[in-house]
């Protein structure tokens, strides 16, 4: 698959770009209620539809079910694909 730039994406209605985020990093405001430790992910919100039935919006950081993305590679990164039905809380 060639490398391309996340921003170009058309990304379907009802489906996220996000770049997980790693439980070292420090999320200012999200703590995760102890029974989603070790089955939830954060993420930001890299590229979106405009059409959000939840208010999400491009840089918003999302707590999602550990096993619900598609995962990808682009430029060396990892994404993930996420649908909106699968976040679980956002800030």
């Amino acid at each position: 698959m060639k490398d391309f730039n996340i921003k170009e994406l058309n990304v379907i209605e009802g489906q996220l770009i996000v770049e997980p985020i790693s439980e070292e990093e420090e999320i200012s405001g999200l703590i995760k209620p102890q029974e989603y430790q070790g089955k939830s992910e954060t993420g930001k919100i890299v590229a979106m539809n405009e059409k959000s039935e939840l208010g999400l919006r491009l840089g918003m950081v999302v707590l999602f079910n550990k096993y619900a993305p598609t995962v990808f590679y682009s430029k060396g990164k990892q994404y993930l694909v996420l649908r909106e039905e699968d976040i679980i809380a956002f800030i």
